[in-house]
């Protein structure tokens, strides 16, 4: 059954996809966002971001979007702008890479801070116009943001960890984008 299931989809991602081709002057409008129920601090963590992107050529896109991350009682708000290049083999697979730069401002961290985020992920075309994204995300960030190895034991300083801290991550994020 495995097997057969296994046929099924990878025969659904090798069928072509009609129109799909990303054309200079198609609008992208995306949504993607992550929900951690219990976060390295043991709190509901909530990210969202929004955008807007113009394929200035063909499959190649520049915009922007605003982002929001809410981790308990502690808001983020976030600004910035992205470049996708989409890669069209004309499957209803659509491999991508991209790059953001983000400027965070709010009271979840002591300072403002930039970050700058790689991306390598897959749209997997729905319809003509809309298709669902994941990426595996490599974030770099101009102060030091992120849990280091995962060891938070003792509650010792702002964040609740012992103060160890990296200024890069990785994570993978979900979403939905349609085209215009």
């Amino acid at each position: 059954m495995r097997i057969l299931l296994a046929i099924l989809l990878v025969g659904a991602a090798l069928q072509p996809a009609a129109a799909v081709m990303l054309k200079e002057g198609t609008i992208e409008v995306l949504v993607e966002g992550a929900f951690d129920f219990s976060n390295w601090k043991s709190e509901e963590e909530l990210s969202l971001l929004g955008g807007l992107g113009y394929f200035v050529r063909d499959d190649i896109e520049l915009g922007g979007f605003v982002s929001y991350q809410d981790v308990e009682f502690d808001s983020l708000w976030g600004i910035g702008c992205f470049a996708e290049y989409n890669q069209d083999f004309g499957l209803i697979l659509l491999p991508f890479v991209g790059a953001r730069i983000t400027y965070f401002d709010g009271d979840h961290f002591d300072d403002d801070h930039f970050l700058l985020t790689l991306s390598a992920g897959i749209k997997w075309f729905l319809a003509e116009t809309v298709a669902i994204s994941t990426a595996l995300n490599y974030e770099i960030a101009t102060e030091d943001i992120f849990q280091k190895d995962g060891n938070w034991v003792n509650a010792t300083d702002e964040f609740g960890g012992e103060g160890e801290y990296t200024a890069t991550n990785i994570d993978i994020r979900a979403g939905i984008r349609c085209f215009f």
